[in-house]
């Protein structure tokens, strides 16, 4: 078997290698780079690589100590070491409230089967699901969140110390420095440190700015979600990771966030290590599979944002592995492992609804290994793994199916014909590539295709090592590792297959990321000439994934360093690459009311304190009013509707006839690069008279007393408390009216009213809108700004006095 293994691999090396020549020579030159200025990469590559050797040897400690200490001191110059500290109280309170719960079940009583990494995940976990609870009701404020975090701590006080001794123990007294052994060391930590580095830089991203820290920020600042799929389509799906996001942004703001996004990636990486010493690889070729994961591009694009596939995909790996110990036939941890894959699943339906394509392969698994877990002594463990799983997975689902009448809005909705979307299946007809034969070619080459990115995206190890890892498996009958390599390949084809998407293969490339270790392991066992082959290639790959290491997303690409540490600095950079955001932040001055804001933009909401308007498929019915609107009072009305009158316009939106129907009815009042702040100008505002016959023009259309009576000249109404002018009006629950009055006093000094009184649409009463007056012999025109109840379907608008004195009135208004 040696001899064969040795020619194959090679073979596969060489037309891996001639396939990866070949797509180099397709690219344009420099200009495949992805640098906006390749001298700040270079030196920030080198700093940190001098930083770290340098320190680790002069302290003679483990590059990934010394790496660790360069971070803290970045965070303290960056002015973010309250974020940094709250990240790390949210996971040792993840650990010791995990740790509680599993003790409940009984099952880590036993030190060897205590796992911190899944005491994390299952506290993390149950922190996410309880925010996502609570976020139904106005209750969440930074003391109940704090309080959350802190308790676990009290209550298991001996156990953090515990954790601390055996933390100072590992930094003082081992990880001794080791300049050849130390090298992997070097290079996992740099590239470690550079994620950390982005990773306190604030958020410029789509997603994030739309969703992900909208959802966040809307919870520190309204203190509850608004789960109405009618204002936002997304309002309804799985949101775990952003619940635990939550955790940071209330405590210590977006870097807070940012950290435990990041922290989830650094989780996948000491996972990549997990599973590669589980398939029986050596320590060395884990390291190296760690660094393969975190230099390859798209690691970069998930901590460069906040995404939730880190999230997701951790608790994915964690019921990956789970199932697979699960069915190596151990034993002594089956139990164990039947609650640990459902709590890890439960969690990663909560997090994302792609779980749900993944599932069957699970499902797979487990009936062609029926025989290990169907039996009497693990029944109540399977019952019990089954009914948590489905206990937190089906939380959004049910919520969803509840509010909007479709359990994954809006998806699918041509199947559940939700109301409060278009009855089509929602697609994204960008990533429709499929699976095909030469995917690893164009996931490296075409990589547009499949992300919004440019060539290099994925990573280059899966032309380079990934065929001579799967030729290494095969030929060592490598049992885990294939199992570990067909979980992935199938994952894929099941995901591909409805969205040829990179960043949701995110899984994936921390399972083949550890294939390719288990491979690296075995190679150290073979000919002189296969191991320096595959540590070659390893070593050309790092390279190559470090010099493309932006590729796979636009944000940071010229990585604007002094933003860390000034902030003018750094207001000035998102004045100028994202104007919004220092929109938004006015307009939370200026909104004391926190009326719905309209996004006549990008739909970068994240941070305002109301709701957000989009005129896109976010906001499906909102959408649709504006777009059939055909002038400036019909789009001013459908605004009012929406009781908005703050409005974000981008000089680039749409088309320039639709830019200028939203300036004729506006004002200008602020301006943030091409982002300019607008108000509804007050003709627009309160659009057209309600009243019949405002002038009073004659008694037409006007409810008159018995004595009231009209001037001579059949233009005024003399009326008093006791015989008042009324007109009914049908009017649209939840907006504002300006109601005026014009009058003056007959003879004798009194005093006026304006007066609304709402009805149902029973002719029911609800209310009255009231403003008293001192009228004058002049006549003067009062007013006031009413909001209709919302469930008022008419109005009846009063003209009369305060008092039994008469007053003269010649002009009634409701607009």
């Amino acid at each position: 078997m040696k001899n064969t293994t040795i020619p194959l691999t090679l073979i596969a090396f060489i037309i891996g290698a001639l396939l990866t020549i070949w797509g180099f020579s397709q690219l344009l030159w420099p200009e495949a780079i992805p640098w906006s200025n390749g001298n700040k990469h270079i030196l920030l590559l080198l700093s940190c690589t001098t930083l770290i050797f340098v320190g680790s040897w002069l302290a003679n400690k483990s590059s990934l100590l010394i790496g660790i200490i360069v971070a803290i001191g970045i965070t303290i110059m960056a002015d973010a070491l309250w974020p940094l500290i709250i990240t790390l109280l949210f996971i040792i309170a993840s650990i010791v409230l995990g740790k509680y719960i599993l003790s409940t079940f009984h099952l880590n009583q036993d030190q060897n089967q205590d796992n911190w990494l899944v005491n994390f995940l299952v506290g993390a976990g149950f922190y996410g699901t309880a925010i996502g609870l609570l976020a139904y009701y106005p209750v969440n404020y930074p003391g109940l969140y704090g309080t959350a975090l802190i308790l676990p701590l009290t209550l298991g006080w001996r156990l953090v110390l515990e954790q601390f001794r055996n933390l100072s123990t590992l930094a003082f007294v081992s990880n001794r420095f080791s300049p050849r052994d130390d090298a992997l060391n070097t290079a996992i930590a740099v590239v470690a440190l550079i994620h950390f580095i982005v990773a306190l830089m604030p958020e410029v991203m789509f997603d994030a700015l739309t969703l992900h820290l909208n959802v966040s920020s809307q919870l520190a600042l309204n203190h509850q979600w608004n789960f109405d799929p009618s204002l936002y389509s997304m309002a309804l799906i799985p949101m775990l990771g952003d619940w635990i996001f939550s955790i940071g942004y209330m405590l210590a703001g977006e870097s807070a966030a940012r950290l435990i996004n990041l922290t989830f990636s650094y989780l996948l990486a000491w996972q990549v290590r997990e599973i590669v010493l589980w398939a029986g690889g050596k320590n060395n070729g884990a390291k190296w599979a760690v660094l393969l994961f975190l230099s390859t591009p798209l690691t970069y694009t998930e901590t460069s944002s906040l995404f939730v596939e880190a999230v997701w995909a951790t608790f994915i790996i964690a019921g990956v592995m789970s199932v697979f110990r699960l069915i190596s036939k151990q034993q002594k941890s089956q139990k164990r492992e039947l609650l640990n894959s459902g709590l890890m699943l439960g969690y990663a339906s909560a997090a994302k609804a792609l779980t749900l394509a993944i599932l069957p392969i699970f499902l797979l698994m487990l009936i062609l290994n029926w025989r290990i877990w169907i039996n009497k002594q693990l029944a109540t463990s399977v019952i019990i793994g089954l009914f948590v799983f489905i206990l937190i997975g089906s939380i959004p689902y049910c919520s969803a199916w509840f509010i909007a009448g479709n359990p994954v809005h809006p998806f699918f909705n041509e199947i559940f014909k939700s109301p409060f979307y278009t009855l089509t299946n929602f697609d994204n007809a960008l990533f429709k590539s499929g699976v095909t034969w030469d995917l690893p070619y164009r996931i490296i080459f075409q990589s547009d295709k499949y992300l919004e990115a440019s060539n290099g995206a994925s990573g280059f190890q899966w032309l380079l090592l990934l065929p001579a890892t799967l030729i290494m498996l095969l030929m060592q009958w490598n049992r885990r590792g294939l199992l570990i390599f067909l979980f992935a390949i199938l994952s894929l084809s099941m995901i591909f297959h409805s969205q040829s998407y990179l960043r949701y293969v995110y899984p994936v490339l921390v399972l083949l990321s550890a294939t390719i270790g288990i491979a690296l392991s075995s190679a150290s066992k073979q000919s002189t000439i296969l191991k320096k082959v595959f540590y070659l290639a390893a070593i050309f790959t790092v390279l190559m994934n470090l010099i493309f290491f932006p590729s796979a997303t636009w944000s940071y690409r010229n990585l604007p360093l002094n933003i860390l540490f000034s902030d003018t600095a750094r207001n000035q950079y998102l004045e100028k690459r994202m104007p919004i955001r220092r929109a938004v932040e006015f307009v939370n001055y200026i909104n004391k009311e926190n009326t719905p804001v309209a996004f006549f933009s990008q739909p970068f909401a994240a941070g305002l304190k109301a709701n957000a308007l989009y005129p896109n498929w976010y906001n499906q019915k909102f959408h649709e009013e504006i777009k059939q609107a055909k002038d400036t009072q019909e789009v001013t009305d459908v605004l009012r509707i929406y009781e908005s009158n703050i409005i974000l316009l981008d000089e680039n939106w749409s088309t320039s006839e639709k830019r200028k129907i939203i300036e004729k009815g506006t004002d200008k009042i602020a301006a943030f690069g091409s982002i300019n702040v607008r108000t509804i100008k007050e003709e627009y505002r309160y659009g057209k008279e309600l009243i019949d016959n405002p002038e009073l023009s004659g008694s037409r259309a006007w409810a008159l007393s018995p004595d009231t009576k009209i001037t001579d000249d059949n233009e005024s109404f003399l009326v008093s408390v006791s015989t008042p002018v009324t007109q009914k009006i049908k009017v649209i629950g939840g907006i504002r009216y300006i109601n005026e009055v014009t009058a003056r006093c007959a003879s004798t000094p009194t005093q006026g009213r304006a007066q609304i009184n709402w009805y149902d649409e029973k002719m029911q009463f609800i209310t009255s809108s009231i403003k008293v007056y001192n009228c004058s012999t002049d006549w003067q025109s009062y007013r006031q700004i009413v909001l209709a109840p919302r469930n008022a379907t008419y109005a009846i608008a009063y003209g009369t006095s305060h008092t039994t004195i008469p007053i003269t009135i010649t002009r009634i208004s409701l607009r």
